[in-house]
């Protein structure tokens, strides 16, 4: 889900008023409550973006690095004694 970061600011705004005019020492934590949530949404919402950036960078750097050389894989050197592929063969 996108929510956009000025909607967000908004509805901290209406917190932050309601907040203002409650006397009740509870229920202004319940809207502070609100207001950190909403707060850390965005900050998640950024970290994400930002993380999605970068991984997004990594990939066109590395399939922009130029072509990737594999070497083909080699059979490994048996001792003479050894009587064939088989790891079961002593």
């Amino acid at each position: 889900m996108n929510i956009s970061i000025q909607k967000l600011l908004g509805k901290i705004e209406h917190e932050l008023q309601a907040a203002k005019s409650i006397s009740s020492a509870s229920l202004v934590r319940e809207k502070i409550y609100a207001i950190k949530t909403m707060c850390d949404l965005i900050l998640e919402e950024s970290q994400t973006d930002l993380t999605a950036q970068v991984e997004s960078s990594k990939f066109v750097s590395a399939s922009t690095s130029g072509t990737l050389h594999v070497q083909p894989p080699r059979r490994m050197e048996m001792e003479d004694d050894a009587n064939g592929e088989s790891i079961f063969d002593f």
